[in-house]
């Protein structure tokens, strides 16, 4: 995985995954199919709840398309994962501090030394902290008892 990536990943029991080695075929089919269609759903609410309004209220849209889902099977192992590859959607997620005022971005270049004094009198440099504005972990969080019900139903409801 990339190492800006925010992951979140839920991992089932020894015992769940003895049941889910132990059931048939058809059985682990509809789990991983459980799987995906709940990767599906965890990536919409991130879209219609926190990208468009609760969280974030998103102006370009880059940062909701870039969000995707990939679902992957390997055996037993069913795995989806919701994410973004736009970086400053880690920022947002988990916060951060920028630069602000002169200097923050290299500073003035042409001004005359007077001019950059007025210019650095009128934005003082420092730091601006930004608070967190999750987007995926509480999609996630809100969707537990769903993540829970649908699984034990797809495993025979004895998860």
């Amino acid at each position: 995985m990339s190492e800006g990536l925010i992951v979140g990943q839920i991992v089932g029991s020894e015992l769940v995954q003895a049941k889910l080695a132990a059931i048939g075929k058809d059985r682990q089919k509809r789990v991983g199919l459980s799987v995906h269609r709940l990767g599906l759903n965890l990536l919409a609410r991130v879209k219609d709840f926190y990208l468009s309004g609760e969280s974030l209220n998103v102006r370009s849209g880059r940062l909701r398309r870039s969000t995707n889902e990939k679902f992957t099977e390997d055996g037993t192992n069913f795995s989806s994962s919701v994410g973004t590859n736009v970086p400053y959607g880690r920022y947002w997620e988990l916060g951060f501090d920028r630069k602000v005022g002169a200097g923050a971005r290299g500073g003035p270049r042409s001004m005359s030394d007077l001019a950059a004094a007025k210019y650095a009198a009128k934005h003082p440099p420092g730091t601006k902290h930004y608070d967190a504005r999750p987007f995926l972990t509480p999609a996630l969080a809100d969707m537990k008892d769903e993540i829970r019900a649908t699984l034990a139903s797809a495993l025979g409801g004895t998860a």
